[in-house]
């Protein structure tokens, strides 16, 4: 089975794929063995920027190798109408007919009987899709009642008990006016639970003629992605949909979103106070969570692949030991994982951060020496936390803001003043604060502590290298990063 669609998986997804594939199809078999079976709904959670999209597109290709029908449906891109269902029976209208068109070994009158029974489950679609509710405004009313009465009916439904007393009294509606208006909305109402359940015996019947071809597995997969990123209202929509109207046998929904903000948008529309997680465990069969993104193999991607790549006079500035307890330099390419880690960037985060580094490195002419810890760790600065960027170009903050990143620590070897070796400990924000202050201190300062200091010992031995790299106007080369990062501050990564 080709599975080239998974040659730039950096974070190492498709053993994920594999195993919620089995999982799936186990849930799948043990439903619908049951006489009240009907969809199978899980959740893909994953933060904003943590891969998701990338994860559903390649999976589901995986399936569709699997002989599965699937739709994929971007919940943000349909987030355009009051109601979510009409976009999604659009997209599987206009998935299913080429869909069936392309099964292989079908014989002509086979696809002339399932692209009737899919015109036939979108058709029904129409009628199941538009909630009763929506007929509780003028339109029904005014079959009833005049307009002027529609609005007062409105009126009633919008007040209290006795506001709704004062309005009947004041205009006079009559009776047997209101009784017809709701003997409307429940005729309505009723009509609409037919239709659903026809809806959904049509759906099934689709799938049951699918899988009678031999040619298609079941179920058949409708990926909904980027839900949480939609208005609360449609999300909430779509997902009553889901249970309610398009809770059919051999469907399996997934949905692709980040639990933790969709349960925050729900709050937003039921009042704070509302439990927004244990709603939405109502709609789920199972959460799965996707695992922590490989932010060392996401960074050495965009280092590969990085314009300065080639270019001479990189500086990390970090020490390490390897495994035999050797000491050696931290490579370039492994830099940026250290910074997206202490920054806790997430995968489209790193992208911007880094493109912002790039564009400042690309105006350091090529015989200066980069100090690469520091400039991406500024760029992470600028992106996290725009104000601190601010602060160390008027001067506000003497010293790197790291009392809130993650900290990360580091072992290296050094000689003291006897000449013994000695072990030592340090962290991530020890040298980006040794990069800061020797930036933006006096260079008779620097100059003095130079003099002064083991330069065996580290960071100190990095001393004589910036201090040869600073220029004869302004104290050190890294000085001017801040400003860089600044302007590179408007360049975006493409998606």
């Amino acid at each position: 089975m080709n599975k080239d669609h998974w040659g730039d998986d950096l974070m190492k997804r498709e053993a994920s794929g594999n195993f919620l594939y089995k999982l799936v199809q186990a849930k799948y078999k043990a439903i619908a063995a049951s006489p009240k079976s009907a969809s199978l709904t899980f959740a893909l959670d994953g933060g904003w920027g943590t891969g998701k999209s990338f994860f559903v597109e390649r999976w589901s290709k995986d399936i569709e190798n699997q002989q599965h029908a699937v739709i994929r449906f971007d919940a943000w891109k349909n987030d355009l109408s009051d109601d979510p269902l009409i976009g999604f029976m659009a997209e599987l209208n206009s998935t299913l007919k080429p869909f069936i068109d392309e099964i292989p070994a079908l014989s002509e009158e086979s696809k002339k009987k399932l692209l009737a029974q899919a015109k036939k489950v979108v058709s029904n679609s129409r009628k199941a899709i538009f909630p009763a509710l929506k007929q509780l405004g003028k339109g029904l009313a005014t079959r009833y009642m005049t307009l002027e009465g529609a609005e007062q009916v409105q009126s009633i439904l919008m007040e209290d008990a006795d506001a709704s007393i004062e309005i009947k009294e004041q205009k006079k509606i009559t009776d047997k006016a209101i009784e017809n208006f709701f003997n409307g909305v429940l005729k309505s109402h009723t009509s609409q639970k037919m239709a659903i359940a026809d809806f959904i015996s049509e759906l099934e019947r689709l799938a049951s003629y699918l899988e009678s071809t031999n040619e298609i597995n079941l179920p058949i997969y409708i990926f909904i992605d980027e839900l949480d990123r939609c208005r609360p209202s449609y999300a909430i929509r779509l997902l009553e949909g889901i249970k309610h109207v398009l809770n059919a046998r051999g469907v399996c929904f997934i949905i692709s979103t980040n639990l933790t903000q969709l349960s925050h948008s729900i709050k937003s529309v039921y009042g704070a106070g509302f439990d927004g997680q244990n709603y939405l465990k109502r709609f789920f069969d199972f959460e799965y969570k996707l695992p922590a993104p490989d932010n060392l193999a996401h960074a050495r991607n965009l280092h590969d692949n990085s314009s300065f790549l080639l270019r001479p006079n990189l500086i990390t500035g970090l020490e390490t030991l390897d495994v035999h307890g050797r000491k050696q330099i931290v490579e370039p390419r492994d830099i940026f994982s250290y910074i997206a880690n202490t920054f806790e960037l997430d995968l489209r985060s790193q992208k911007q951060v880094f493109t912002q580094a790039e564009g400042a490195i690309a105006s350091i002419p090529d015989n200066e020496n980069v100090y690469l810890t520091y400039i991406f760790a500024l760029a992470a600065l600028a992106h996290k936390s725009p104000q601190d960027i601010d602060g160390i170009l008027d001067g506000r903050l003497g010293k790197f803001p790291t009392d809130k990143l993650i900290t990360i620590n580091f072992k290296t070897k050094y000689h003291d003043s006897n000449g013994s070796l000695r072990d030592k400990q340090y962290s991530l924000s020890e040298i980006l604060n040794f990069y800061h202050n020797n930036a933006f201190n006096p260079i008779e300062k620097v100059r003095e502590q130079f003099r002064n200091s083991n330069l065996y010992d580290y960071p100190q031995s990095m001393l004589e290298g910036m201090l040869n790299d600073s220029s004869g106007k302004s104290y050190l080369n890294i000085k001017k990063y801040v400003k860089l990062i600044r302007l590179a501050g408007d360049i975006s990564a493409a998606n």
